[in-house]
């Protein structure tokens, strides 16, 4: 019965990558501009746009200082970097769609997680030398803002339980 369960599991883990993966990329090239006889533009054009709003989102919400500019630059660049990294991940995924083994498949996701781990490590790490030079109202709001997944986010979707089932 367990066997049975792992391998539900792990086929839940590749249909929620499989469809995360394919959703983003899928919704990139469908914005991106093409030719006739060209493939369409890589995800990173939307990605980013999307991305540098959330930054600038998230400096206004919490208040950012002056001083406090040099932590969060640090965190924005670790945000873009966190970005490419990831949509190296996806890109390599689609581009070998139709060729991956279950195994290449696992694989992927598997390095796709650890992707993920090491991204929110850094962003933790420089965000909590930040989070200590904040007020206790700038702290309120930064609780409040990340702890709540924020809309069209679908955390839920890439196989994250919902925030109020954890």
């Amino acid at each position: 019965m367990q066997d049975f369960r792992k391998s539900v599991l792990a086929m839940i883990a590749i249909v929620s990558l499989s469809v995360s993966a394919s959703s983003v990329v899928t919704a990139a090239e469908a914005d991106a501009p093409t030719r006739p006889g060209t493939r369409s533009a890589p995800a990173k054009p939307l990605r980013e746009s999307g991305l540098e709003a959330r930054i600038r989102d998230l400096h206004d919400k919490l208040h950012i200082t002056d001083s406090q500019t040099t932590d969060w630059n640090v965190i924005a660049q670790i945000m873009r970097d966190n970005s490419e990294a990831m949509r190296k991940v996806i890109t390599e995924r689609h581009e070998k769609a139709d060729t991956l083994t279950a195994v290449d498949d696992l694989n992927l996701y598997r390095k796709a997680a650890e992707v993920h781990l090491e991204n929110v490590t850094r962003l933790s790490t420089a965000f909590a030398k930040l989070y200590n030079t904040m007020s206790d109202e700038q702290k309120k709001v930064a609780d409040a803002v990340l702890r709540h997944p924020r809309p069209g986010a679908d955390a839920h979707r890439a196989g994250m339980p919902p925030a109020t089932a954890r």
